[in-house]
């Protein structure tokens, strides 16, 4: 077919080559505390009739009919994490029958498997922009790995080798000038080589702050109660009223300074109301 490029070794399901590849994502987040649930989420076209989710280099079903048999969602849950679900993770999609690339792995880690180690910043933990930081990840565990995570990121900040250090391991990440992008909420966790997927527990938060740069705007809602409760993410657009939105009262206090926040749906409750004095 014109302007198409086929592979296809069979039994592997057959490629449809100028297909983009669909991307993969965790929910809550692709570090996952022992025994907590967690969702991968393939995201792909809306024509897409089917998808796969699978770990990287798993073995393919031995019956043929259930190699190319795409699932009908395109979510796996994991309902408590353990080590077995630890690794990468890859998802395509099915369309008119053929099967797009794979996306871009995903890194699934067990967190809390060691002691915690500790984060600290050289030059304090309020910076000028343009300055070059030094994050120190310290243990007296003999971690061959440290990695730094930046909260509200879905992906490794930096990955590096630790170094003898005062009867430890540390190692030292530079963020190198340092701007506004790089303020936030940082953690580091140790990891061996042998298992690469299993961290430590995570440091205690370090707080990086950029002076003269607004800091980066956020809100914090205190989760509903109850396993039936379900998250919406509500996206408030600008020229919206400012302050707090509800749903008949149980739509959370969202705090806004641009038009925009976010808002938690508690099933059961009707929408569109504001409540009184909050108009």
């Amino acid at each position: 077919m014109e302007g198409e490029t086929l592979v296809c070794l069979l039994p592997v399901p057959c490629v449809l080559g100028n297909l983009r590849p669909p991307r993969i994502t965790a929910l809550p987040g692709s570090t996952v505390p022992p025994k907590s649930h967690v969702t991968l989420l393939c995201q792909g076209p809306g024509q897409a009739e089917g998808y796969k989710i699978s770990k990287v280099g798993s073995p393919e079903p031995m019956d043929k009919e259930e190699q190319i048999t795409p699932r009908k969602t395109n979510t796996l849950s994991i309902a408590e994490m353990t080590t077995d679900q630890t690794g990468l993770y890859h998802c395509s999609y099915q369309r008119g029958g053929r099967w797009s690339q794979f996306s871009d792995p995903l890194q699934l880690v067990m967190t809390g498997a060691y002691e915690k180690p500790s984060l600290s910043s050289l030059a304090g933990t309020v910076v000028a922009p343009g300055e070059n930081v030094k994050l120190q990840c310290f243990s007296k565990i003999n971690y061959d790995v440290f990695i730094l995570t930046k909260e509200g990121e879905d992906h490794i900040t930096q990955n590096q080798s630790s170094m003898p250090q005062d009867r430890g391991r540390q190692t030292i990440f530079l963020l190198n000038p340092v701007s506004s992008t790089q303020a936030g909420t940082y953690r580091c966790y140790g990891a061996f080589r042998e298992n690469p997927y299993l961290w430590s527990q995570p440091s205690d938060p370090l707080q990086l702050q950029v002076e003269g740069e607004e800091e980066a705007q956020s809100t914090h809602l205190t989760p509903a109660l109850g396993a039936d409760s379900v998250r919406l993410k509500h996206w408030l657009g600008k020229g919206t009223a400012r302050g707090g939105v509800c749903v008949r009262h149980r739509l959370r206090h969202a705090s806004l300074r641009d038009g925009r926040g976010w808002a938690m749906w508690v099933p059961g409750t009707l929408g569109g109301e504001t409540p009184a004095g909050q108009k």
